[in-house]
């Protein structure tokens, strides 16, 4: 008997055993065994064994399972790198921005150190007088331009440091004024709002020679008002829009207006529109030291917020109300003066003399270096001038006044 009809014939009696007719044994028998499916013993080769659905499923689940879980952490893996880097990315940034920034302030704090060794400081010290030696009126004007840089303190006519915020868009008008020839010791720019208005003015020093220039501007209705030391003459140059109208420029008691207020009329004077502003603020001190009293935290809000609205707004309502009914019944508002400037030969000459260099010694302002030869010298060759520009709420004085000395 051949090995081949031996397995055959060992794999067709399992197959009976198994349940299956002869015949049909000995046909499967021969086609396992034509597969290379049959092993010595008759039974079949794991590789034509036939696998059950439900195992494969089971190991297909399995699978794509590993597959989803190995994916994830993949992902997950990426994203903590992602993150981590744009982290550690971040926090180099910051790093690096805060170095470069205490770079640039140190370097700009040694800069500042620097500048202020080099700039030399005009501040007073016992004894000592900050502006330099003046001998003649061009000494004169670079002490003046100086101060309005901020370099000297202050100066004979204004005894402070000048605050540029206020005035910075004139700042740089007024120094060139002061390079041209006019030495300025005061100035208003001119501003309005809703009760308060302005008139443009100013006075300070001219030389001689540049008073014929600044005359002409009568022309653009300007008011000029002009004291001669050395022949102790006033002189006054008034266009004709002023001398028609003079009552709206010179108050009752002979003064040139140069802010006025105005406040509702009818029902309240100046003196109680005044009054109820004085009350507002005397009320926001007793409603802070309401916020202090000794009551509970609901009580003290509900105390304070009703005495406010009692109070404070109700003076406020009363001021809105009237200027309501005023302007129902067409009442005017009251216009009162707020500041003035001197008009009369008597009290120009005498604001003159007051702005002179002779009025002021050594130990009030510093000016000890003017000398009584120097002073009169200066004075000699200079006039006091007040210019005002006669229309309200108009900036453009300074302008005006650059136009006709740079001519």
């Amino acid at each position: 008997m051949t090995t081949k009809s031996k397995i055959i014939s060992k794999k067709v009696k399992k197959l009976i055993k198994e349940g299956y007719p002869p015949k049909q044994a000995v046909a499967i028998s021969y086609k396992y065994y034509e597969k290379g499916c049959l092993g010595p013993r008759g039974g079949l080769k794991s590789k034509c064994k036939r696998k059950s659905k439900r195992k494969s499923q089971r190991k297909s689940k399995r699978k794509s399972q590993r597959k989803s879980q190995r994916k994830s952490q993949r992902k997950s893996k990426r994203k903590s790198q992602r993150k981590s880097k744009r982290k550690s990315q971040r926090k180099s940034q910051r790093k690096s921005k805060r170095k470069s920034q205490r770079k640039s302030q140190r370097k700009s704090k040694r800069k500042r150190k620097s500048k202020k060794k080099n700039i030399r400081k005009y501040r007073m010290k016992p004894n000592e007088n900050y502006w330099i030696d003046i001998n003649n009126f061009r000494d004169l004007q670079n002490a003046m331009i100086r101060w309005l840089n901020g370099n000297a303190g202050y100066n004979p006519w204004y005894y402070d440091e000048i605050v540029t915020s206020d005035i910075t868009s004139d700042i740089k008008k007024l120094k060139e004024i002061n390079n041209l020839g006019i030495v300025t010791t005061d100035s208003q720019s001119g501003n309005c709002d809703k009760n308060i208005k302005e008139r443009g003015y100013l006075t300070g020093f001219i030389r001689k020679d540049l008073l014929s220039k600044i005359s002409k501007l009568i022309d653009e209705d300007v008011l000029i008002l002009v004291y001669k030391y050395d022949t102790k003459e006033y002189v006054k140059y008034e266009s004709t829009k002023f001398l028609n109208n003079k009552k709206e420029y010179i108050d009752d008691d002979g003064y040139v207006i140069l802010t006025t207020e105005e406040y509702p009329a009818g029902l309240l004077d100046n003196k109680e529109y005044n009054r109820i502003a004085k009350n507002i603020g005397n009320l926001n001190i007793s409603l802070n030291e309401l916020k202090d009293a000794p009551v509970k935290d609901d009580e003290k809000i509900k105390n304070y917020e009703d005495f406010q609205k009692i109070l404070v707004d109700r003076n406020k309502e009363i001021v809105k109300e009237i200027e309501e009914i005023n302007k129902k019944n067409g009442i005017p508002p009251v216009k009162e003066v707020f500041t003035t400037s001197t008009y009369k030969e008597k009290d120009f000459k005498q604001e003159a003399i007051n702005n002179s260099l002779y009025n002021y010694k050594d130990e009030d302002v510093g000016l000890g270096n003017i000398g009584p030869k120097i002073n009169k010298v200066i004075l000699n060759e200079t006039y006091f001038i007040n210019l005002v520009n006669l229309d309200m709420c108009k900036k453009d004085l300074l302008d005006k006044v650059l136009k006709y000395l740079e001519k």
